[in-house]
């Protein structure tokens, strides 16, 4: 009876725990399936008499494949070998149902070490399986994620090393050009407040001093300059359009010239470029005296340092064109000394360029007007350009030049007066837009050679070829 108590007792513990539980008889034979393992494996235990047919019912697989589990892997077949063993990689189906189970086969010695019984512990562990398959897939995922992230770093890491070392090399760059630069550079808000100092160089202005920085532009400039900085400034950042302006500072008591540009950064700021140009002044003030110099050159005879042909031509188009509005009377004398060749043959051409001075000399004493010109027509030749004279102006002024080359008394033994005489050829026209000033040269020129057909050292006018008036 006790024994009886004590088995159902066992057998009460046995039905109570969270697990299945088989007992194999020594040869392999079922004899005893706990409640949870009847559940588990769907069966009341009398179906199965053995492992063998335990594995026909329901056929083992390794977790995950589809191969069969061999029996002889099994707890309970390594247990009736006197083996401990546990395993948690078998899957038993049965029609459509899967079950993944925790297997644990444990031997059951007598007093004389021989197997009597097999104990075979099982659970179903599927939703644990499944979690770790969650899990694993999980970890798989964040691990994928992860290393992707990792080689996003990587990149994101060089590319930003890659970008520092650019920021580096082109911060590097921008200092030197800023170094380079001969200006002042400084950033301005709009109320013309110095904000910062971009490039400074020593020595060019009042405005580089370090501490002219959170100053106004009325702190470092005299009054009117910094009205007229401001005035740009307001212009700038109103228009958007850069301004560029000269002016002139005295520091300590010399004149510098300044260009300043400045030009919008924000809405409230501009950026301010200062720059010396002294020397860039000085330098065109030297070009404009060089530039005036030549073209007086160009426009004067080296010799008599009168008008050269050049000068005559031009002077002689533009009196045209500005009595062709007037109505006014544009008269030209032509004059060439007589016999001047064999006066040259005579006395030497040094001689005779000390004539030609003497004679311009003589001839400039008589023109009083400052808007008539004298210019050097040709070799001996001279032209005289009378704006505004009518013919007798120009006939007394002929007759005048005459007399005061006479009264120098050249020697020319080669003339038959024995002294330096001219030739004069008179001629005047009212410029209109159907003619042009050749007309009036080419008049001058046939009365000049009438002057000089007619024997000489006097003049003949245009107008009066037919009955010149001639005067000897």
């Amino acid at each position: 009876r006790k024994l009886l108590e004590s088995e159902g007792r066992l057998l009460n513990f046995l039905d109570a725990l969270p697990v299945g539980v088989a007992l194999h008889s020594a040869e392999g034979a079922v004899i005893y399936l706990n409640q949870i393992a009847q559940k588990l494996l769907s069966t009341d235990g009398i179906a199965i008499a053995s492992i063998e047919q335990l594995a026909k019912n329901y056929r083992a697989y390794r977790s995950g494949t589809d191969q069969l589990y061999p029996t002889s892997d099994m707890p309970a077949t390594q247990a009736l070998k006197g083996k401990s063993v546990v395993i948690d990689d078998v899957e038993i189906r049965h029609n459509e149902t899967r079950i993944s189970l925790e297997i644990k086969g444990t031997p059951i010695f007598d007093k004389n070490q021989q197997i009597i019984y097999a104990v075979v512990v099982f659970q179903d562990i599927t939703l644990r399986k499944q979690a770790e398959t969650v899990v694993s897939d999980y970890s798989r995922a964040l691990e994928s994620q992860v290393w992707k992230r990792t080689l996003d770093l990587e990149k994101e890491i060089q590319e930003r090393q890659y970008t520092e070392d650019r920021l580096r090399q082109s911060q590097t760059t921008q200092q030197a050009i800023l170094e380079a630069i001969p200006d002042i550079l400084m950033r301005l808000n709009q109320d013309g407040i110095r904000l910062s100092a971009l490039s400074e160089h020593e020595g060019q202005t009042q405005e580089n001093a370090p501490s002219q920085v959170q100053k106004s532009v009325y702190d470092c400039l005299p009054q009117a300059l910094a009205d007229l900085r401001m005035h740009h400034v307001r212009q700038v950042l109103m228009t958007g359009k850069r301004q560029v302006y000269e002016h002139t500072l005295n520091i300590q008591g010399k004149s510098c010239h300044e260009e300043t540009r400045i030009v919008k950064l924000t809405d409230d700021e501009v950026l301010v470029m200062v720059r010396d140009i002294s020397d860039r002044k000085q330098a065109e003030a030297q070009l404009q005296q060089a530039n005036i110099k030549l073209e007086q050159l160009a426009r004067t005879d080296a010799l008599t340092q009168i008008a050269n042909r050049r000068r005559f031509d031009n002077f002689l188009a533009t009196q045209w064109k500005t009595l062709q509005q007037t109505g006014q009377p544009l008269s030209l004398i032509l004059l060439d000394i007589d016999y001047f060749k064999l006066f040259n043959d005579t006395y030497g051409h040094p001689a005779g360029d000390d004539c030609l001075q003497r004679l311009v000399n003589a001839a400039q004493a008589v023109i009083q007007n400052p808007d008539h010109l004298i210019a050097r027509y040709g070799g001996e030749e001279f032209g005289l350009i009378l704006p505004e004279a009518n013919w007798q102006v120009a006939i007394d002024l002929a007759e005048q030049i005459q007399i005061a080359v006479q009264e120098l008394a050249i020697p020319h033994e080669a003339s038959p007066l024995k002294i330096v005489t001219i030739s004069l050829g008179i001629s005047c026209l009212v410029p209109t837009s159907q003619l042009s000033p050749d007309i009036l040269i080419q008049q001058t020129d046939q009365a000049l050679y009438a002057a000089k057909q007619r024997g000489r050292n006097g003049y003949c006018t245009y107008k009066l070829l037919e009955e010149p008036l001639y005067s000897e």
